[in-house]
């Protein structure tokens, strides 16, 4: 059996990117919290970024105009590898696991490199057939069709490969979730999937309105040298009431 978790943005690790799950339905305090925006510099890594692990202390394509231009294009034109957790049903732990929650992230359990089931990626895509939904609280082996839905509050940290004009790039991104919405299933919420996705709720990114089908490339491209931070909200609809807030960080490149 394979999941897919994607990263939500082909990159994002988003909405998918994070997610906690201990099975009892609970939203449980994550340690380990991610260091935010560097002030002006690459974003500040701690040690539950595995700092040590490639591709992580490696921020220097990050702090380069240039060569962090050269990663964007990637990111918006690229061939993306997600890298998952191998699925065992056996694992009471393999939800955390696969949705990269704080100390059950473990870089080098995640061997899978898994390709996009579809592309152009789209948020409605990672949930209705990337599997994100499977970060919804209280999520376990039984819940598929029913129990999907949006991520825990938490942090969270995936990696993907993106390969653009013969150069991949392996990354190391960390999403901060909130918002009241974390952790509802979608049914609680009468959010049908993918339709709703797609067509009524609303999408911004660092503030500005985007339709679902520009919503990942909009990410994309409102990364910026050095601290590749983006601020995504999702509303109940387009200038609605904010259901969820993700804050995606780019935090170690490194060409491989």
């Amino acid at each position: 059996m394979m999941i897919r978790n994607a990263a939500l943005l082909s990159l994002v690790a988003l909405l998918a990117a994070g997610c906690n799950n201990d099975g009892d339905g609970n939203a449980n305090p994550v340690g380990g919290g991610g260091g935010g925006g560097g002030g002006g510099g690459a974003p500040t890594l701690t040690a539950a970024d595995q700092n040590g692990t490639s591709p992580c202390p490696n921020q220097a394509i990050l702090t380069d105009a240039g060569m962090f231009a050269t990663f964007q294009a990637a990111l918006v034109g690229g061939t993306f590898l997600y890298l998952d957790v191998p699925f065992n049903g056996a694992d009471a732990n393999i939800y955390k696991k696969k949705c990269g929650l704080d100390s059950f992230w473990n870089p080098s359990d995640n061997t899978d490199e898994i390709a996009p089931f579809s592309t152009p990626v789209t948020v409605s895509s990672l949930f209705q057939t990337g599997n994100a939904g499977i970060c919804a609280s209280g999520f376990n082996n039984g819940s598929f069709g029913t129990g999907e839905g949006f991520p825990v509050a938490g942090v969270y940290r995936k990696e993907f490969k993106v390969t653009h004009m013969a150069m991949t790039y392996l990354v190391r991104t960390r999403v901060t979730v909130t918002g009241v919405a974390a952790g509802d299933t979608f049914a609680s919420r009468s959010i049908t999937v993918p339709g709703d996705l797609e067509t009524t709720l609303g999408y911004e990114v660092d503030g500005t309105a985007e339709v679902h089908a520009n919503v990942l490339t909009a990410i994309a491209m409102a990364m910026a040298s050095p601290d590749a931070t983006v601020m995504l909200d999702i509303l109940d609809a387009p200038g609605g009431n904010l259901l969820l807030s993700a804050l995606v960080e780019i935090i170690c490149v490194e060409i491989v």
